[in-house]
Parts: C-alpha cells; sequence; structure tokens
C-alpha cells in the first residue's frame, strides 16, 4: 500500500514539474501531515535564489520564519486547515507577502491552494500551491498594506471601541465626518455642552489623541 502510494505521489509530482515553465506562478507542493516540502518550480527556486537541496532540507516552520510574512500565515493557515478539515477538492486563496531573505522588502503574491493527492483512505496526502507575484505598481499592493494596517488597528483597539455606547459611536462616527461639537449638538438634537462631554469622554476611552487616530478608527471601524 506504502508504495502504492509512494508511486502516485512521484507520478504527480514529476506531471506538475513537466508543465510548471508554462505556469504564470511560482509552484510548491507539500505533504501531510508535517507540511514537508515535496517540490518547488524552478521560478520559485529563482526567486528565492536557493538551489532545491537548500530548500527541502527545511521544515514547514522554517521554510514560513524565513520567507514569509508571519502575520500573514496567522490568517492564511487557519483557512488551509479548514480546507483540509472540511475534506472538500475546493481552492482556498489567499494573498502572502514574501521576501527572498530579511534584507530585502516584501512583495505581495495571489495564492490558491487545494489537495493534489488523496490517499487510500481518502484523506489528503499532496497539497499544491500556486503563487502570482502582483505587481508592486499595481494599485492592489498599496491598498492590501492599507487594509493590513487597518486590521492589526481595529485588533489592537478593539478592547477600547467595545468601552463606548451605542451613542457614543455614534458621535465618533460623526467625528469622522469632519463634525464640529456644534453641529453634532444640532444633527442629535443635543445640547453643545452634552456634545462637547460625549466628545472628551469618547476621547478619553479610546485614548485618542491625534487626526491620526480618528482617521483610523474611521477606516478600521468602517464609522462612515
Amino acid at each position: 500500500m506504502e508504495e502504492t502510494l509512494a508511486l502516485e505521489i512521484e507520478k504527480k509530482i514529476n506531471g506538475i514539474a513537466s508543465v510548471s515553465d508554462n505556469i504564470p506562478g511560482v509552484i510548491i507542493i507539500h505533504q501531510l501531515p508535517n507540511l514537508n516540502l515535496m517540490y518547488m518550480s524552478q521560478m520559485g527556486l529563482k526567486l528565492l535564489g536557493k538551489e532545491w537541496d537548500e530548500i527541502k532540507v527545511l521544515n514547514f516552520e522554517d521554510f514560513q520564519s524565513r520567507f514569509f510574512n508571519e502575520e500573514d500565515a496567522k490568517k492564511n493557515i487557519p483557512k488551509i486547515v479548514g480546507l483540509l478539515e472540511t475534506n472538500t477538492d475546493a481552492p482556498v486563496s489567499y494573498f502572502q507577502q514574501v521576501r527572498t531573505s530579511k534584507t530585502h522588502d516584501w512583495d505581495w503574491y495571489m495564492c490558491a491552494v487545494k489537495v493534489l493527492l488523496r490517499d487510500s483512505e481518502n484523506s489528503p496526502n499532496l497539497i499544491i500551491t500556486v503563487a502570482m507575484q502582483i505587481d508592486p505598481q499595481n494599485y492592489f499592493t498599496a491598498k492590501a498594506a492599507q487594509l493590513l494596517e487597518e486590521n492589526e488597528f481595529l485588533k489592537n483597539h478593539y478592547h477600547d471601541f467595545a468601552k463606548l455606547t451605542k451613542r457614543e459611536k455614534e458621535i465618533l462616527g460623526l467625528m469622522a465626518s469632519g463634525k464640529s461639537a456644534v453641529q453634532i449638538a444640532d444633527t442629535l438634537f443635543i445640547s453643545e455642552a452634552t456634545a462637547e462631554t460625549h466628545r472628551k469622554n469618547i476621547k478619553r476611552k479610546i485614548k485618542l489623541s491625534s487626526p491620526n487616530d480618528l482617521y483610523m478608527y474611521t477606516h478600521a471601524f468602517n464609522l462612515i
């Protein structure tokens, strides 16, 4: 049985390798359950400036920490695990930042991963990932970086934001729209003094100290 699976693995990998030069992306094959590296296309090896013998000896953790953004991995790996747990062949797509060394800048990749081979018990054995680099001049690159920053801000400030009452969140949204205490009072039919008191309480609760803080709250929490 193991010999048959080994032959199937070799057949799958050789089949992918035979066409990999025609695919406009990096191809990586991992084997479960330990996510051992089984194959990387020449495009990937060239981008990393490595030979296959240097790459294949890395365990999954070392491979990830050396070349991939750890914050991305925290979000992406659960999605991949979810794919395997549902035991379907549907692909999972995600964005990933990659760099060839710690002295290089991050490059953005659009990735898709799916099950490539199952064993005799129908459990996933090989998974294949295709990663295509996104042009750094592309609008998405800047947008993705912004979204990551906002997501990180949301995680770090959600506890403070949750302290606000429903009315305070409403007023924070009006502040984000650029409305003054007088304008907020007119909009909500409250006194200017009450509006100003709300503003002061909001700033204290969420530690709002600069226009940039307000900008980040506005976009991270979709206030307007």
